[in-house]
């Protein structure tokens, strides 16, 4: 007959094992990746670099490596940082706030994802090659989750503030706060200042030489100096994450966010066409580049010329950008047959030698 509180004791003995083991598991799992860090190790590009038969290659993503999650969780959580403070700063100091808080966060963020923190940033860079178009999709989805999170997490730290509040919410971009303008002279505003905040990230960032460790310093101060003069019309939010988190938690003016969407991709827009000519396509070139190249006769440089291939054959490079006969396809030889193997001439059998036994060999030396 068992004996009941041996069952027991075994039983309890099982339950603290399993409860050590659930417990001990995240720590291990965490030590490992501290001794292998993600930032240290060499894995694969997780995006295609060159396009083999592929137009769209630079739409997928290669590898899910940790990096590009990494990357993926600094510009959500960046973002989230970014709409918490520069979204609740007060309105006298609210460009010094602003300011100073991107700079912060770039240099946090650009060892691990290059300090994006902004759509229209990354729309920019996707545009000349800098980002590839794969990455800089997950970046953009990243940043406006975080601009929603950011804000839900404001409503959970401010007493006053809840979900659905509308305008007087903080955070909300308006038109109609300080000098009321039109619509039109918004989308113009929102423009000029991307354009600028944009351009100071190709200057001291993206292109070479760069400015070194005063890059992120830099992009903070022209986020200041574009609210400083252009918060009094617009609120200068330059940022389509930071206006879109708002109008979607607090549901304020949804009749004017788009229309600052719209203003600060085209300043992004226009900060790349002006990049381009100066720097030329970045290493992931663009969906574009071969495309309008192509239509329009130009010679790509061959230096730049690993990144073309022709979208309808795997193995053929493209030294110019005109189209490439094929060469003819080899035809297949016939599949040998029981008789054919039977009629090959066999070479003679030779006569059988013994082979020297190794183990004795090694004996007799």
């Amino acid at each position: 007959m068992a004996d009941p509180a041996g069952g027991e004791d075994e039983h309890t003995r099982f339950m603290s094992s399993s409860a050590i083991e659930w417990t001990t598991k995240p720590v291990t799992g965490f030590l490992q990746v501290c001794n292998e860090p993600i930032l240290c190790s060499e894995e694969d590009e997780d995006v295609q670099l060159e396009r083999r038969g592929d137009l769209l290659a630079p739409l997928k993503v290669n590898k899910w490596s940790r990096k590009l999650w990494a990357a993926v969780l600094a510009e959500f959580l960046g973002m989230t940082i970014f709409e918490i403070y520069g979204g609740n700063a007060p309105n006298s100091v609210a460009a010094y706030g602003n300011g100073i808080t991107l700079g912060i966060l770039v240099y946090i963020t650009a060892n691990v994802s290059g300090g994006h923190l902004n759509p229209a940033v990354t729309f920019a860079t996707c545009l000349t090659g800098h980002t590839s178009w794969a990455k800089g999709g997950l970046y953009v989805i990243a940043q406006v989750l975080g601009g929603i999170f950011g804000s839900l997490l404001g409503a959970v730290l401010i007493p006053w503030v809840h979900v659905g509040g509308g305008n007087s919410m903080p955070g909300c971009f308006t038109h109609e706060g300080g000098v009321t303008i039109t619509m039109g002279q918004l989308f113009l505003w929102e423009l000029i200042m991307t354009f600028v905040l944009v351009s100071t990230v190709y200057a001291v960032a993206v292109t070479k030489p760069g400015h070194g460790n005063i890059g992120p310093l830099a992009v903070g101060f022209s986020l200041f100096a574009s609210a400083f003069i252009g918060g009094q019309f617009t609120g200068a939010a330059l940022n389509p994450a930071r206006v879109l988190g708002p109008a979607i938690v607090f549901h304020c003016y949804w009749n004017s966010a788009f229309v600052y969407v719209f203003g600060e991709l085209f300043g992004g827009l226009l900060a790349a066409v002006i990049v381009l000519p100066l720097y030329g396509f970045g290493q992931f070139g663009s969906l574009l580049d071969t495309r309008i190249c192509g239509s329009l006769g130009i010679k790509i440089p061959e230096k730049h010329q690993h990144r073309f291939v022709l979208a309808r054959d795997n193995d053929m490079e493209m030294g110019s950008l005109q189209e490439q006969p094929h060469s003819p396809v080899p035809p297949r030889p016939p599949k040998p047959t029981l008789a054919s193997l039977a009629d090959r001439p066999h070479p003679p059998p030779q006569a059988y030698r013994a082979q020297p036994d190794p183990w004795r060999v090694g004996a007799q030396i």
